[in-house]
């Protein structure tokens, strides 16, 4: 664990993480763009980001990927595609993001993904749970699937057929290829943000109050 566990309104403490193998980046590697320093298109994306987490800045992530400059725009749509539409649900993609974002070590997605889980009444033992080794009875049958696929694609850039056909019993084509997708989105935002050091915000993000 980093940090003390605290408990507090059903909050998760972003100092606060189960055991993997965390990158944990002490500094920027590459300098961080602040939206005054953005225009145009830009800047009404960053000011999204901040208004879109309810946070107090736009998030590190953004003030990376700000750097792409003109292709900014269409990543942007691209992400906010996969991410918010499609045939998967919005909290399923999410529990599949914290599975991939614990398996790449990714300290910076696994803290910005958590809190919307913990504010749709996930517990905090099941949350840990999807930080695991073994497979959890905590987990159901489409879990336990879905997570194996998660674990094939990290390790090994391809889903095995047995855990393809268990997959298949809950997702049709269509959700299979958005599935690719949505985890091969974000292993390319792990491999950016581990690379350029984007560290985690000194805030508490705040959608986690979301339905308590």
């Amino acid at each position: 664990m980093f940090g003390n566990k605290k408990k507090w309104k059903g909050f998760f403490d972003p100092c606060d993480y189960p055991k993997g193998n965390w990158i944990v980046p002490s500094e920027p590697k590459v300098s961080y763009i602040e939206r005054k320093q953005t225009h145009g298109l830009n800047r009404v994306i960053m000011n999204m980001m901040k208004v879109g987490a309810k946070a107090p800045d736009t998030i590190n992530v953004f003030k990376v990927l700000a750097h792409l400059k003109g292709i900014l725009v269409p990543y942007t749509n691209f992400f906010f595609s996969i991410y918010k539409m499609g045939g998967i649900k919005n909290a399923e993609k999410e529990e599949i993001i914290m599975r991939a974002a614990w398996r790449l070590g990714c300290i910076y997605e696994y803290s910005q993904h958590r809190p919307f889980l913990a504010g749709k009444g996930y517990s905090e033992e099941l949350l840990d749970s999807f930080a695991s080794e073994e497979d959890s009875p905590l987990w159901s049958d489409r879990q336990t699937a879905v997570f194996h696929c998660v674990d094939d694609l990290v390790a090994n850039h391809l889903v095995s057929d047995e855990h393809m056909k268990a997959l298949k019993k809950y997702y049709d084509d269509d959700q299979v290829v958005q599935f690719c997708m949505l985890v091969g989105h974000y292993i390319m935002i792990a491999c950016t943000a581990e690379s350029t050091g984007v560290t985690v915000e000194n805030y508490t993000w705040l959608n986690a109050k979301k339905n308590k």
